[in-house]
């Protein structure tokens, strides 16, 4: 049956409380079927769950029902048929996400200038390196070799990234470490992740960025170093694959690339495109 406790201890350092919690009801959900069913976990189990669901739940709730266990078969490490993985991956129902906002490079400065310790360093590492916040509150540097890594989840296995700590990155670690005793290169922040939600939503109030009306969120940050990048001529690739470490460019395209003032503004106005062409065609 379903490995709980395992899966608990593995997941934590990757998903949100939150995210963690969701999870585990639905985990909990697939368990009862296979009991009721003495089936085990797997490809072929997912399948008749989800011919259960259909018709008793959204399409949306269905979708993540069955994306939450796929992750747990890529958690476990689970040995899965890919050709009935792909199979069932086409079965799931559309989902059509909201894309958040994203914040200008001006608004992201004066974000973290207003910040106090901890959320000032944990803002200005997700703007600087495109990261998620679990994967920043799990961070580790070292100073002495002026790395910089955080942990993500791909291919079904936990890996890790690692970068350069910029100067400025690198100011800020050691005053927050001057500043908090508590804090060490191994772990420095010891703080919920809705903790820093609700304290990036107040600081964003704080420069007079309304939350709701533009759909910011702490996401929002890793969503504007990516859109920032496109913008400034970095090919998507290097993005895609250095920074956002997506498995498929793809991915950077559709969910990470939204339109940011200069993106808009490089659009030419329809009357000057006519006004153009008349030109052209007169001369």
């Amino acid at each position: 049956m379903i490995d709980i406790e395992t899966f608990v201890s593995r997941a934590s350092s990757i998903y949100s409380k939150a995210t963690l919690k969701r999870k585990l009801k639905v985990l909990k959900m697939y368990d009862k079927f296979l009991e009721k069913n003495n089936l085990e976990p797997g490809l072929d189990s997912l399948a008749k769950w989800m011919d259960s669901l259909r018709g008793k739940v959204s399409d949306q709730s269905l979708g993540i029902y069955v994306r939450d266990i796929i992750s747990y078969f890529d958690i476990m490490l689970m040995d899965v048929d890919e050709r009935k993985l792909k199979a069932i991956k086409k079965m799931i129902p559309r989902i059509s996400f909201k894309q958040p906002d994203v914040l200008t490079a001006e608004e992201v400065r004066r974000l973290i200038e207003v910040s106090e310790y901890p959320y000032k360093l944990i803002f200005a590492l997700a703007f600087a390196y495109a990261r998620r916040l679990n994967e920043v509150l799990s961070c580790e540097v070292d100073l002495e070799k002026n790395k910089i890594v955080f942990p993500i989840l791909k291919r079904r296995k936990e890996e890790f990234v690692e970068f350069e700590i910029e100067p400025w990155i690198m100011e800020m670690i050691e005053e927050y470490i001057r500043i908090n005793k508590k804090a060490s290169q191994k772990r420095l922040f010891k703080i919920s992740d809705r903790a820093v939600e609700i304290a990036f939503k107040r600081y964003c109030e704080k420069i007079g960025i309304n939350t709701k009306k533009r759909r910011i969120t702490f996401h929002s940050l890793r969503h504007s170093i990516i859109s920032i990048l496109v913008e400034r001529g970095v090919p998507i690739e290097i993005i895609g694959k250095v920074l956002a470490r997506h498995v498929s460019i793809s991915t950077t395209y559709q969910f990470y690339t939204s339109p940011t003032k200069g993106m808009m503004e490089k659009i030419p106005k329809v009357q000057d495109i006519l006004f153009q062409a008349t030109a052209e065609k007169n001369q």
